[in-house]
């Protein structure tokens, strides 16, 4: 089963943007017997305090309702893998690389099932939900301020109000201090990918195809190619295998020799 996890910043889209897996990449999976399913999440807004978490822990727990009626969907619960575009690949990278979130005490069974998978497949992904780690790891090399940071990724309301953090005239007006407090930094290491990745994570698969010069719009640090350049040093130090592509289609930073397409890299891993 390929389970995929739509784009939209978690504050747009639903289980109908499937498109955005791409026509042709659905139909060679099914045709290889391999079913999909599109998954939607509660979206950010201002009616809860959790934020981002909440949408990643929605994702979590379609995967652990999906095993947990696998008998009756009529698929392989040990044969798994995780995609998705943009936030829905980070949410693809948020569960599949953490350890077993499954819950054995919780009363709900649904909360008992495994949350391990066979791999993962980003495209146009974010390294990290850790955006204090964007300026300093990410886009050091920039040298980009947090006030070009904020503003490129939709202003001080949206930096703030991603982690939950109340839109006060103080916060609005110098959104990283907010970012640092205990609380909050507690919260960032939570959702912060880079930090989960060990050698015994499944196989990813990362392709990101913007720019690899100083963003200068929001597209181009959601999805830039740094990003994908993060998550490949960092899961090759651990010692984690993964295909990578990454740059403009014209000027490739990097790409895994051999390479590998994304849908080549779910047949094989769906046939191991």
């Amino acid at each position: 089963l390929l389970v995929f996890y739509h784009g939209g910043g978690f504050r747009s889209g639903s289980e109908d943007n499937i498109k955005q897996l791409g026509q042709q990449e659905a139909k060679t999976n099914i045709e290889n017997g391999y079913a999909i399913a599109s998954v939607t999440y509660r979206l950010i807004d201002s009616s809860h305090s959790e934020r981002v978490e909440r949408s990643l822990n929605d994702s979590k727990y379609a995967l652990q309702f999906i095993r947990y009626y696998a008998d009756s969907l009529n698929i392989d619960p040990n044969n798994i893998v995780l995609t998705g575009n943009s936030a829905g690949s980070s949410t693809s990278l948020w569960i599949g690389l953490q350890d077993d979130l499954a819950e054995m005490d919780a009363e709900d069974p649904v909360l008992h099932n495994s949350t391990r998978v066979k791999a993962i497949a980003a495209r146009n992904t974010q390294a990290t939900l850790d955006m204090v780690r964007w300026k300093e790891d990410i886009f050091s090399e920039f040298g980009l301020t947090y006030d070009q940071l904020i503003g490129l990724g939709g202003g001080p309301e949206r930096a703030l109000d991603f982690y939950g953090i109340e839109n006060t005239e103080q916060n609005l007006q110098s959104p990283e201090q907010a970012w640092m407090t205990s609380e909050v930094t507690d919260y960032r290491d939570g959702v912060d990918m880079l930090d989960f990745i060990t050698a015994d994570d499944p196989e990813i698969f990362v392709e990101n195809w913007q720019t690899t010069k100083s963003p200068k719009n929001g597209n181009e640090l959601l999805h830039h190619s740094y990003h994908a350049r993060a998550l490949h040093l960092t899961a090759e130090a651990a010692g984690l295998p993964g295909k990578y592509i990454y740059g403009p289609k014209n000027n490739r930073l990097f790409e895994s020799n051999p390479p590998e397409t994304f849908t080549e890299f779910l047949l094989r891993k769906f046939a191991e």
